[in-house]
């Protein structure tokens, strides 16, 4: 093999730029992750202080069985 089959700094090149690249994806992901962790937080809450709506208490359970008589 011959020195310039290989271009060492194209390598590091591509490393470090595939790092920075994951280093970026990793921390968007994680601020995804808390905003929506909050949003769950606040719809939860939001929730328990409105408490179940009258259309949710009216609504009936069918089964699939009786459903089709």
């Amino acid at each position: 093999m011959r020195n310039d089959d290989v271009s060492l700094k194209g390598i590091l090149v591509f490393l470090g730029i595939l790092a920075v690249t994951l280093t970026i994806t990793y921390f968007s992901l994680m601020a995804m992750q808390r905003h929506l962790e909050r949003k769950a937080e606040q719809r939860d809450e939001l929730a328990e202080r409105l408490g179940p709506s009258q259309s949710v208490q009216s609504v009936r359970l069918i089964s699939p069985t009786r459903a089709n008589k």
